[in-house]
């Protein structure tokens, strides 16, 4: 199921051709949203970084984006579908035409699409992290810190790591430091320390890193958003992934590596 600009449709092929054809044509703000048991999770939080990702990429913000007006598109959207208690919307923000020196604006449009999710807090295997060193993401760039703005990397390095077998693989940065993971941000603990890299590093700006940072924080942790070297992930005691799309997820063996479960243990127990 979709929603173009409030209507829902089925197909995306029933929407006019030239209001659909921007979303693939252009980089659009891509935002993944969690609905758990028909509630939208951190809401707030996810609409505060779409509102900070159009500034940034100098889009007219419609009066009518509000809050209350883009949560109810999305549930209507959801509530539109066959229902599942886990569940994921992507909602695209995008130009609806090209900007050129006579035209300098451009109308705003949304699609918004919802499919089936498993619970944020499911593992049902080990997993093992992989290394995809072919391409790098430049640090100090805040665009890189929106997940869309590195999409054909991260899609690249996917299928890298689908061929190789790996459950997920590191992405590293200009400086060769670890930038993320390719299906989230990722985490390491030493002792009492934990390090994620930061948004000038690679990591990604999403409601949930920064929603788990603080608890990680209540359980006591020291957190270090700053680089991370690959020994000091060769290191690490534990290691893990988090992504809205994809939930909590334990690394569990890198090279000859092997991580324990301790602090996700403990987030695990988390409520939202």
């Amino acid at each position: 199921m979709f929603n173009h600009n409030g209507k829902l449709v089925s197909e995306i092929t029933l929407t006019p051709t030239e209001n659909y054809f921007p979303v693939f044509d252009n980089p659009p703000i891509q935002e993944c949203i969690r609905i758990e048991q028909g509630k939208i999770l951190l809401w707030e939080a996810h609409y505060f970084q779409i509102m900070g990702n159009m500034r940034l990429l100098r889009m007219d913000i419609p009066d009518h984006f509000s809050l209350e007006y883009l949560s109810t598109q999305i549930l209507d959207t959801y509530n539109a579908t066959p229902k599942e208690s886990s569940a994921i919307a992507t909602i695209y923000i995008y130009k609806t035409r090209a900007i050129h020196s006579q035209n300098t604006t451009s109308n705003v449009s949304f699609c918004i699409k919802i499919e089936s999710g498993s619970s944020f807090f499911s593992q049902e295997r080990e997993y093992t992290l992989g290394l995809y060193p072919e391409n790098i993401i430049p640090v100090q760039n805040p665009f890189f810190a929106i997940s869309s703005s590195s999409h054909d990397l991260t899609s690249i390095a996917k299928t890298f790591m689908f061929e190789n077998n790996y459950d997920d693989c590191l992405l590293l940065n200009s400086d060769k430091n670890v930038a993320r993971a390719v299906l989230g941000n990722l985490f390491i603990r030493e002792g009492k320390v934990i390090k994620t890299p930061s948004f000038a590093e690679g990591g990604i700006k999403n409601a949930f890193r920064e929603y788990f940072i603080d608890k990680i924080r209540e359980l006591g942790y020291t957190i270090e958003e700053t680089s991370v070297t690959l020994f000091e992930v060769q290191k690490a005691e534990e290691a893990f992934v988090i992504s809205t799309k994809n939930g909590l997820k334990s690394i569990h063996h890198y090279l000859k590596n092997s991580y324990s479960v301790e602090v996700v243990n403990l987030l695990s127990k988390v409520s939202f």
